[in-house]
């Protein structure tokens, strides 16, 4: 009995959840065709829509709402699909990029005389690395002069060292004792990082850059030092002859004399003067030096750098 009796209030409880539902249902409906009805009272100027300010009634939602009223179908149809292009249409232009940030350099002038172009290499300088050390540097004189022998010396194998007196170290070269024979002391290259990071510093695109713009400027600097050939072969010869330079890790041995010392090993002392002062600067700074030329060469489309080319002969 007490199942029966339970199931028979659930039966009830059911049947009233159910009534309710139905009745909810139909306010529903009754409020939805009281706001379609409202909403359509709008559209042809009349019940609270009336002259609403701003509001507007496409005529395709007259329309829609029209069908509806009427008994049409309560959904618009679906659009219809996009045709595709038509076979070899142009590409729609593609949105024009962002203005760059940075300012652009400075506008092409007339080139000044060779003997009144410090002012403007400083200016060209600057774009291509702002390193302040290198900055400081080029507050000298006669700078197209000054990089075009330091070059022609270069090429020559000779040491460059009276054209950029700012490149020499303020301590002096250190040695130490090894198994009972001296070597260079690592710490004599340390000596030479404020030139190797100043020149790693140098952007390559900018260094070529610089070169086109007052080409003219050291051709005519070039042509004062009595060379018969182009520049433009002076400064691969140059940089042909320092990316020859071997990079020695390790112990290297010296031998004393009587103004110093010299390698022991016979192929060291054997190289260029310019050639010894790339390997005075250690392997790790050496390397960073013949990395930024290669990438300079490349800039400037110079003939490929494998090694040094026999160097021309020297005046006599």
């Amino acid at each position: 009995m007490e199942f029966d009796e339970l199931d028979e209030e659930a039966g009830f409880e059911r049947l009233a959840a159910m009534r309710r539902r139905r009745r909810w249902a139909s306010f529903r409906k009754l409020l939805a065709a009281a706001a379609l009805g409202t909403l359509a009272a709008g559209m042809w100027g009349w019940g609270p829509l009336a002259g609403v300010p701003g509001l507007a009634w496409p005529s395709e939602l007259r329309a829609m709402v029209q069908s509806w009223l009427a008994g049409g179908p309560a959904l618009p149809p679906p659009p219809a699909p996009l045709e595709p292009a038509p076979a070899g249409a142009p590409e729609p232009a593609p949105p024009p990029e962002p203005a760059p940030l940075a300012e652009a350099p400075p506008p092409e002038t007339p080139l000044p005389s060779l003997d009144e172009s410090d002012a403007l290499l400083r200016e060209l300088v600057a774009w291509v690395s702002s390193h302040p050390a290198l900055l400081s540097w080029i507050l000298t004189e006669d700078l197209v002069r000054r990089a075009t022998a330091a070059v022609s010396n270069v090429a020559l194998g000779e040491s460059p060292r009276k054209q950029v007196p700012f490149l020499a170290p303020e301590a002096g070269f250190r040695a130490r004792d090894r198994g009972g024979r001296p070597v260079v002391d690592p710490r004599s290259y340390a000596r030479y990082d404020l030139a190797a990071d100043v020149f790693a510093s140098l952007d390559a695109e900018g260094c070529a850059a610089l070169y086109r713009r007052s080409r003219p400027l050291f051709l005519e600097a070039h042509s004062e030092l009595g060379h018969a050939r182009g520049f433009e072969e002076t400064l691969a010869q140059a940089f042909s002859e320092l990316l020859a330079t071997p990079l020695v890790a390790g112990d290297i041995g010296l031998v004393p004399d009587t103004l110093g010392y010299e390698y022991e090993d016979g192929r060291l002392e054997a190289l260029s003067d310019a050639q010894k002062h790339l390997l005075r600067m250690g392997p790790d700074n050496a390397l960073k030096v013949k990395r930024k030329l290669r990438e300079i060469a490349a800039a400037l489309s110079l003939a490929p750098i494998a090694g040094a080319a026999p160097r021309p002969p020297r005046a006599s």
